[in-house]
């Protein structure tokens, strides 16, 4: 036990030394209480003993080459080549960019963390509260605030969309505007481009519509749905549904139906399922014995 104890604090030791020659390879440079490594740190404060004034740039870190080298933000920790790179506007704090050319071109943001690839690469305008984690996620954005991307080029496109969330890849892939959408699943709602207030669960749900107020949840689930309102729970359930209003649960119901403010309760592409209405004829059809309080089932006429 002793050995293994003594081994560990050896491995420790090694590597805090290899830490501490990879950090002094770079320039380090400290300006108050901003640190950068590998960069060049420039700040336009006024310097007031160890601190700024009152207008400070205060407590960033700066890892990498081409990291925000001019910022009169703070509370800032930028970490890759380049991320962070343009940040100069004093409203630009508390961000956190890593990775290869995070958070780029950001200068007026704040609050935001970009963690990826290019993760919230644009990000011009003066987006604030967003995450994203992944590969080019959150890449277009603009101005759109408080979204959560996750997984390589989640809501790549958006630009004013807000309060969206989108978790794995392509996920509101091509959103720029709707807000508060709800996308889990690979490709769901990958053609989203101003539709909001939408929900989509699994894999390609709702991929190919760009409307607002549907539920999808299943495999492709309203996959090429276009309309609003629905509700559409099954796999590939309204897969084609071009009409808005529909109700659709099973797997498949309503595969094909293209008509507005429909029922289909069925586990098959049926056109005749199970249950069948229209909320705007206010009628319902079932297609095989029903039985109401009894053991007894009537077929319906």
């Amino acid at each position: 036990m002793k050995i293994n104890k003594q081994y560990i604090g050896i491995v420790l030791s090694v590597i805090i030394c290899v830490l501490l020659v990879f950090a002094g390879a770079y320039a380090t440079t400290t300006v108050g209480n901003n640190v950068s490594i590998g960069g060049t740190l420039t700040v336009t404060s006024t310097m007031s003993g160890s601190n700024f004034s009152t207008n400070d740039t205060l407590f960033n870190t700066f890892v990498g080459t081409g990291v925000g080298t001019t910022t009169t933000a703070s509370y800032n920790t930028i970490i890759g080549y380049q991320a962070g790179h343009t940040m100069d506007d004093g409203a630009a704090d508390a961000n956190t960019f890593i990775g290869y050319r995070a958070g780029y071109l950001n200068n007026k943001g704040d609050s935001n963390i970009g963690i990826g690839y290019e993760a919230l690469y644009t990000n011009t305008g003066v987006a604030a509260s967003n995450i994203a984690i992944g590969l080019d996620t959150l890449y277009s954005n603009t101005e759109g605030d408080g979204n959560i991307a996750i997984g390589d080029y989640a809501m790549w496109a958006n630009t004013t969309g807000r309060y969206n969330v989108a978790i794995q890849q392509y996920a509101l892939y091509a959103n720029l505007s709707g807000e508060k959408n709800y996308a889990i699943g690979y490709n769901s709602l990958a053609n989203n481009v101003e539709g909001s207030y939408n929900v989509a669960l699994g894999q390609d749900t709702g991929d190919g519509q760009d409307a607002s107020n549907n539920i999808f949840v299943g495999y492709r689930a309203g996959y090429s749905a276009s309309a609003s309102n629905n509700t559409i729970i099954g796999y590939q359930a309204g897969y084609n549904a071009d009409g808005g209003s529909g109700v659709f649960f099973g797997y498949q119901a309503g595969y094909n139906e293209t008509d507005a403010d429909k029922l289909y309760i069925e586990n098959s592409n049926s056109a005749t399922p199970l249950i069948y209405g229209s909320f705007s004829d206010d009628f319902l059809i079932v297609t095989s014995k029903l039985g109401i309080g009894t053991a007894c089932y009537y077929a319906i006429i």
